[in-house]
């Protein structure tokens, strides 16, 4: 089997079922399943990784510069795991005027576009 070929094995009993439905035409398909899996929960582990970077990163520079941040959507692009990710950044104004929310978005980006977001962050960003 190689390693883009995941199946799925039954025993027993188990097996001895899967034939009576299969009989009557009820597919049981698994093939490859286990590998989607994998890389979708890689794909989340890493895009949350970094959108827990970025907000952290955001509130170290606002204590080194305490301006108030400005209220709009930026979107940068870093290589992260041997891919590209796009960080979605959108900073909203609160009810107090020195409180920012922050709401940081990851996609991953590839040939075939734009992928997610994988992960979402929200958090506070305030003068001090």
């Amino acid at each position: 089997m190689d390693s883009g070929d995941a199946r799925f094995y039954l025993t027993g009993d188990a097996h001895r079922h899967s034939h009576y439905w299969r009989d009557r035409g009820v597919g049981i398909h698994c093939r490859g399943g286990v590998a989607n899996q994998t890389r979708a929960l890689e794909q989340r582990t890493v895009a949350s990784w970094i959108a827990s970077n970025h907000l952290t990163r955001m509130r170290l520079l606002q204590r080194q510069d305490p301006r108030s941040l400005n209220t709009g959507k930026k979107q940068s692009r870093l290589v992260f795991a041997d891919r590209e990710w796009d960080v979605v950044t959108e900073i909203k104004s609160t009810d107090h005027p020195w409180m920012r929310r922050v709401e940081v978005s990851v996609f991953e980006s590839g040939d075939s576009g734009r992928q997610g977001p994988f992960s979402q962050v929200s958090g506070f960003l305030g003068q001090y």
